[in-house]
């Protein structure tokens, strides 16, 4: 008795070969893979979101420009609460009704405000409005405690500052989770990865590039 057998090719005569070679197999990590990459570069945007907004809100001091983070909502929507405004030194002579001031708040010691010049007193001072309040304030800016006009606005950088002075501590201690967060895994990915790549496989890995801010006038 004689047993024929027949040689089957991989590929050529297999039921569904041709799908298996098309789609191939999906590696067991994969899903791990694409989780750490979303993961990166969220990490990589983040990070590089507040090194530009940091570069933008001290440069700006090496031209004799000084900053101070807004506290309040009184001048929304121009500015909002946490962010850092830059502002240039002025003479009080030239300043004009309808222009922004940065000035020390003669109301109320150590505080300093962002506000609109609605007219001047006749002893020279400002009479001053946020943008968001109904009527100006109860107390003149007087020329001495006006520091400059604001010139550039970055947004969020006082944010810390802002929590700190409110006493919200929640709010802080999660800034700052997520900022260590992001550290330790910039650090992990760097461990990650290998100590050279071969030319073939190297590929640009530049991350957004910082772009100027809008200025607040």
């Amino acid at each position: 008795m004689s047993v024929q057998t027949e040689i089957v090719r991989p590929g050529l005569s297999e039921p569904g070969a041709g799908l298996l070679r098309r789609f191939g197999t999906r590696p067991a990590g994969t899903p791990i893979r694409v989780g750490w990459l979303l993961l990166r570069g969220s990490v990589v945007g983040l990070v590089t979101t507040v090194l530009s907004l940091m570069i933008w809100a001290v440069v700006p001091l090496l031209v004799g420009w000084h900053g101070s983070v807004v506290l309040s909502g009184s001048m929304r929507p121009a500015l909002t609460p946490g962010d850092v405004v830059l502002y240039a030194p002025v003479r009080p002579s030239e300043i004009r009704p309808g222009q922004a001031i940065v000035f020390r708040d003669p109301a109320m010691p150590g505080r300093v405000d962002v506000h609109r010049v609605v007219r001047r007193t006749n002893g020279g001072g400002f009479i001053t409005r946020g943008d968001a309040n109904a009527h100006p304030d109860s107390t003149p800016v007087p020329p001495g405690n006006v520091l400059g006009l604001p010139r550039l606005r970055v947004p969020w950088v006082g944010l810390p500052q802002y929590r700190w002075r409110r006493g919200d501590v929640a709010h802080l201690a999660l800034t700052t989770a997520l900022l260590a967060g992001a550290g330790w895994v910039a650090v992990m990915d760097r461990r990650r990865r290998p100590m050279s790549t071969p030319k073939h496989r190297r590929s640009s890995q530049n991350g957004p590039v910082a772009r100027p801010i809008s200025g607040c006038r």
